[in-house]
């Protein structure tokens, strides 16, 4: 039954687009204060898509406060086809490990001779010619990039974030591994020291296999890019860019990755909710291996792809109608070339996906839209491993900074992914966790932001707007004020696609997309 549901899904276009379907309103109270927000009522500029002011009663009545059941925020994802180059490149074999010679066994004198003559399977001119992009990608076998350590810390200063977060380095001697938990049903850290209190950061017990955890720092910028209206107001959602700095790890358009671009990219607006934790006074959002992975684009039951995910058409950006590519790619890691393990791999149900693989590679490989699912529907377990991995998300939190709010715990916006990550505040970067990589935690600590006046230095994007009003550098933010959180994310390779969000952030004003 579940098999032929997906193939009603596929059959709705050859090209796998379709529609989402439409969800139901918030509450009215909620839409009151969405209403405010978006500049029905006057007021002092608040930083947000419109004029209401927070201390307006029916703001407050909105607000999103701790002893609620769960914290609602805006996300824009933007979806992606696997034949975008910066996509699906699996580079971290090929191009790291002795790329002439895995060339010449495929009866060339070089890998440009094998590539631009009789081709590699998913590889092209344009692909090889990138190599320098590709073998910056920092992990175990390119050893390019920087290592966070076990207690959840990069080992070394990042010299791409401000001075005074540089501080917060690795004490361990050892870098932090991710992998296979016995059973082969859970992936995790396996090595790591850092208490729940950081991240959730438990470890298997017994390993299958792991490996070191790297990141790729550098890519972007330190500031963001505001673009205000004619009167004055910054739209943090359509006013906002995230710039490159440096072109590493498969990032050479990177420009289209967080904008919209007709041709390379379909928008959704949607929101992201983190339900009240066991923990008193958190949220916390966990889609890991082994409950089915992060797939803001699919609705997935039972393991089993059934459609899209919901989507609101009334929220979306110049009345679009909620299109996207499909699914594109397999939950198995089958790269377009001789990969060591592809014969032995196994799901988490502990079935050999080796046939499944090859079908994928036969039907096209990973950077053909249409290989996947062909591979599916000839093989009795591949619509269970159909996904769509490629994707972008920016999401935007607007919260209230109190002092009150940091005793006797700080708060704390906390991150575990794969793959690019970078979250920053009031337009300064915070956290950065470039590249395609295992999963790998970041925290931003709103208390040490604060005092040291993160993103209100003369020179710094936002540091003239409502946010950093009464801050100054000997003080840092002043109390009671509206700061602005954007964090950029992106989902580029498939086989694991992990997202741990956790936050004790207090107050948070509505969101502006009104999703369930």
């Amino acid at each position: 039954m579940a098999f032929n549901l997906y193939t009603k899904f596929v059959a709705l276009s050859a090209a796998a687009l379709f529609a989402l379907s439409a969800c139901t309103d918030y509450a009215q109270e909620i839409k009151d204060a969405h209403d405010e927000y978006n500049g029905t009522a006057s007021g002092k500029n608040n930083g947000g898509n419109g004029g209401g002011d927070y201390s307006d009663p029916k703001i407050e009545d909105g607000i999103q406060t701790a002893s609620m059941r769960e914290l609602t925020f805006d996300v824009v994802v933007r979806d992606f086809s696997v034949d975008h180059p910066d996509f699906e490149s699996f580079s971290e074999e090929f191009a790291s490990t002795g790329d002439n010679g895995y060339c010449i066994s495929k009866g060339g004198s070089s890998c440009g001779d094998v590539i631009y003559a009789t081709g590699l399977e998913g590889y092209d001119e344009y692909w090889y010619a990138r190599r320098d992009e590709h073998i910056s990608c920092g992990n175990a076998r390119s050893k390019a990039g920087a290592m966070i350590g076990t207690d959840g810390l990069p080992m070394t200063p990042n010299p791409y974030l401000p001075s005074y977060l540089q501080t917060a380095v690795s004490k361990s001697a050892e870098a932090l591994e991710y992998g296979e938990c016995s059973g082969g049903k859970t992936r995790n850290f396996v090595n790591a020291t850092g208490s729940e209190d950081y991240i959730n950061m438990a470890s298997c017990a017994d390993k299958v296999w792991s490996s070191k955890v790297y990141y790729t720092p550098g890519m972007v910028q330190q500031n963001l890019v505001f673009k205000p209206s004619s009167d004055g107001r910054f739209d943090m959602y359509d006013g906002v860019s995230i710039m490159v700095a440096n072109y590493l790890c498969d990032n050479n358009n990177f420009d289209q990755w967080y904008s919209d671009v007709p041709g390379s990219n379909y928008r959704i607006n949607k929101t992201l909710s983190l339900p009240a934790s066991d923990k008193q006074g958190y949220f916390l959002v966990n889609y890991n291996y082994g409950n089915g992975g992060f797939f803001p684009l699919d609705n997935v039951v039972d393991g089993l792809l059934v459609g899209s995910s919901t989507c609101n058409p009334n929220v979306q950006t110049n009345n679009s109608s909620c299109v996207q590519y499909g699914p594109q790619t397999l939950s198995i890691y089958c790269p377009p070339y001789d990969y060591q393990y592809a014969a032995t791999q196994r799901d988490r149900d502990g079935i050999s996906t080796a046939d499944l693989c090859k079908s994928w590679l036969a039907n096209g490989g990973p950077k053909s839209p249409s290989a996947a699912i062909a591979a599916a529907q000839s093989s009795p377990i591949g619509t269970k491993h159909l996904r769509n991995y490629g994707f972008t998300m920016m999401g935007y939190i607007k919260f209230k900074y109190r002092s009150a709010n940091q005793v006797p715990t700080p708060e704390v916006f906390e991150f575990v992914g794969d793959d690019d990550m970078w979250i920053f505040v009031d337009g300064v970067l915070a956290v950065d966790l470039g590249g395609t990589h295992m999963a790998a935690p970041g925290a931003v600590n709103i208390q040490n932001l604060a005092l040291n006046n993160h993103g209100c230095h003369a020179g710094e994007p936002l540091a003239s707007y409502t946010n950093c009003d009464g801050a100054n550098d000997a003080l840092g933010w002043a109390d009671n004020t509206w700061h602005h959180l954007h964090f950029f994310y992106a989902d580029r390779q498939s086989e694991g696609s992990n997202l741990l969000l956790r936050t004790n952030l207090a107050e948070i004003a509505p969101p502006r997309y009104s999703q369930e």
